[in-house]
């Protein structure tokens, strides 16, 4: 397991907290087969009131194999957020790693008044928002505040889960940002900022808890 910073300890454990369509940026417990995974620390467990996604990097995290493909840690990733939409995926290369994308929502997101006046929606691995009068807050702030999730679900039970929670929920979901390789020679590589836009900027999670608060 990595060491993690005391500053990022400390602010997990203080509770750190338009008309056309627009394209934005591209867990229970660990699951089984993978003796290289350990809980999480418990400052990125159980939290409240994150106003951002709590990330921390992972650099002292060994490659690990899951239902056939290596993934390799980037980052531990905890995040607090509404889900704004949720499409299941069934034939596309990555839908035997990662079934569920989950558009999450934070900050301005997370109050429900300012949420529903959006319409989101997602297609081919991406999620998008349309907003028909003029935005009260910066168009960057939207961006910034909302995430098109990959989960890959470390367990059944976190599957379950994640193919359970809807739209409008509120949730918590711990794990790993990872980098996915497959024997035939499929790659795909997560973000690991939450301001790039497109093709590539989507988180993939592996998600080792999920909660609904």
């Amino acid at each position: 397991m990595a060491r993690f910073s005391l500053a990022v300890l400390l602010l997990a454990l203080a509770y750190v907290a338009g008309p056309q369509l627009v394209s934005i940026r591209d867990t229970t417990s660990v699951g089984p087969g993978n003796p290289g995974m350990r809980e999480l620390p418990v400052s990125f467990q159980a939290s409240s009131g994150l106003e951002v996604p709590l990330q921390e990097p992972a650099t002292d995290m060994a490659a690990f194999s899951h239902l056939g493909a290596r993934l390799v840690p980037r980052a531990v990733y905890h995040i607090e957020a509404r889900v704004m939409s949720h499409e299941r995926y069934y034939w596309d290369p990555s839908a035997d790693l990662s079934p569920v994308d989950l558009l999450l929502g934070w900050g301005p997101m997370m109050d429900e008044r300012f949420a529903s006046r959006f319409d989101f929606s997602q297609s081919g691995r991406f999620g998008y928002w349309q907003w028909h009068e003029a935005l009260p807050i910066p168009e960057k702030r939207v961006h910034d505040s909302l995430s098109n999730v990959h989960i890959i679900p470390a367990s059944d039970e976190v599957d379950a889960a994640i193919k359970d929670v809807g739209a409008g929920e509120l949730v918590r979901i711990s794990g790993l940002l990872v980098d996915a390789y497959k024997p035939d020679g499929f790659v795909w590589k997560t973000s690991t900022r939450r301001t790039d836009r497109g093709a590539g900027a989507c988180e993939i999670l592996f998600a080792t808890r999920v909660d609904r608060f």
